[in-house]
């Protein structure tokens, strides 16, 4: 995915509140982007005041527009041991993907937060991104089921049958 560097993925960061996670999610996009971070800060917090950005499997997605910000940013922070963060399945969170999008047009943020929850619909994907080595690690598994997610929906869209199922031609 090209929103996330490997300077945007953080592993094993200590926070152990919901507070601390979205103070340390601020100042990251704040010096990725140059907004201010107490502007991101209080955008994030109200975002989860209207209801948790946890989307079960252990992974929230604290996600804000700014019209402060030219273009989106985005970072996955992995902690270093989950924490409540008021998910619908009741389990904890260890998976954080934060994401900042310019206020207009709305369509970018809709499009980008669809595409990464059909990302993080995987198992496998979360279950190697908790177990990755290192930043460069964890955004080439994020790049390649990325890949491998376009690619399915590219044979879904030309309606072809899945790799390996089709009828051999008539001589």
């Amino acid at each position: 995915m090209d929103l996330f560097q490997t300077e945007d993925i953080i592993l094993d960061h200590p926070a152990d509140t919901a507070s601390l996670v979205l103070e340390a999610v601020a100042l990251h996009l704040a010096a990725r982007s140059g907004a201010d971070m107490e502007t991101i800060h209080a955008a994030l917090t109200t975002r989860e005041d209207v209801g948790s950005t946890a989307i079960d499997h252990g992974v929230a997605i604290p996600h804000a527009r700014l019209g402060c910000v030219a273009t989106p940013t985005a970072m996955l922070m992995r902690l270093a041991r989950p924490i409540e963060f008021d998910a619908h399945d009741g389990h904890p969170v260890d998976l954080v993907f934060a994401m900042i999008w310019p206020a207009l047009p709305k369509e970018s943020a809709l499009i980008g937060l669809a595409e990464l929850c059909r990302l993080l619909r995987e198992p496998p994907l979360l279950h190697w991104l908790r177990e990755a080595a290192n930043p460069r690690e964890a955004r080439m598994l994020l790049c390649c089921a990325a890949e491998i997610i376009a690619s399915r929906d590219a044979r879904s869209r030309l309606r072809l049958p899945p790799r390996g199922t089709l009828a051999p031609v008539p001589a």
